[in-house]
C-alpha cells in the first residue's frame, strides 16, 4: 500500500494516518483471498492487471474485476469506520 504517514505531518495527522492505516490493515484482513491478493499485488508489488492474469491463467476482465470488487469493499469499510479522504488512499 502507498505509505499513508507523510514525514511533515503533525502529531494529529500522524495519529489519524496511522489510524486510517491500521484500519486499512483491518479491512484487507476482510478481503476474500483473491481481492486481497490482487490489492498487494498492485499496490506493493507495482504488477499490472495483464501480468496478474497471465500468471493466474485467466483473463484480463477477470482480474479487474476481483480488482474494482476488492476497491469497492475496501472504500465502503473505510468510510463505515469514518475514515476520511478514502478516495486520495485507494
Amino acid at each position: 500500500m502507498r505509505d499513508l504517514i507523510s514525514e511533515e505531518a503533525s502529531p494529529l495527522e500522524r495519529a489519524a494516518s496511522e489510524e486510517a492505516a491500521r484500519l486499512l490493515r483491518a479491512a484487507m484482513r476482510s478481503l476474500p483471498d483473491r481481492q486481497r491478493h490482487v490489492i498487494v499485488l498492485v499496490y506493493e508489488e507495482d504488477r499490472s492487471l495483464t501480468e496478474i492474469a497471465a500468471g493466474w491463467r485467466v483473463s484480463v476482465a477477470a482480474v479487474s474485476q476481483a480488482h474494482a470488487r476488492a476497491l469497492r469493499r475496501l472504500r465502503a469499510e473505510l468510510e463505515t469506520a469514518g475514515v476520511g479522504h478514502v478516495h486520495e488512499v485507494l
